[in-house]
């Protein structure tokens, strides 16, 4: 079950991450939080999400560059970080914690 709080600790890791967060870790927190995260098959670093929050779709995108292990730019994050921060707004304005 999604909570408020599981969603904060996720954008405090990100706002703390200053810039170290890799794009793996990125997939691997947006895929635990439920949102479906995509590889564009014409930009192999672009990713795009999406989250069905009851009947709400939040969405975003971000890209990974190039290399080994690549990080993601900070204005992809700050993209990821608005992103979260709706879906919190949205499960505590609903009060559902399975969205």
């Amino acid at each position: 079950m999604l909570t408020p709080d599981d969603v904060d600790s996720a954008i405090e890791t990100l706002r703390n991450g200053r810039g170290n967060v890799r794009c793996q870790d990125l997939v691997r927190m947006l895929r635990d939080l439920g949102f479906s995260v995509a590889v564009r098959a014409r930009s192999p670093g672009h990713h795009t999400f999406y989250h069905p929050a009851d009947g709400k779709t939040i969405f975003g995108n971000f890209d990974c560059g190039h290399g080994r292990n690549p990080v993601p730019k900070r204005p992809y994050v700050l993209s990821v970080i608005r992103a979260l921060e709706t879906l919190r707004d949205h499960i505590t304005k609903s009060g559902a914690g399975d969205v």
